[in-house]
């Protein structure tokens, strides 16, 4: 009986095998790519970098230059409510999450 070893070793059948399912799972992640692609240009969630955090409202703002004046005014001007879903609605990230945030707070929950 084979040891462990000598069952995976590649045979003629699987090294004919392997570039297949390679290049298979090489076009299924492409088309992942390009998939994701056209969803970021009408979508941030699913589009790279920091600044769709901006538009979703999930960052409040990107600090450039005097980082100590930007933290002053941050602290001074932080809200005390959620305004993450407000905020991406007003920067065309989140369109819908302000509306039914504010629909659920209307209509509770019944026990």
């Amino acid at each position: 009986m084979p040891g462990l070893q000598a069952l995976l070793r590649p045979t003629e059948a699987t090294e004919a095998v392997e570039p297949a399912v390679a290049a298979v799972a090489e076009m299924v992640i492409q088309a992942a790519a390009a998939r994701l692609a056209a969803l970021a240009e009408s979508n941030p969630v699913f589009a790279p970098g920091v600044e769709n955090y901006v538009a979703m409202g999930g960052v409040r703002a990107l600090w450039r230059g005097d980082l100590a004046a930007q933290l002053r005014e941050a602290l001074a001007h932080t809200p005390t409510t959620d305004e993450r879903a407000r905020d991406g609605a007003e920067r065309g990230g989140r369109r819908l999450a302000a509306e039914v945030a504010r629909r659920v707070a209307e209509h509770p929950a019944q026990a």
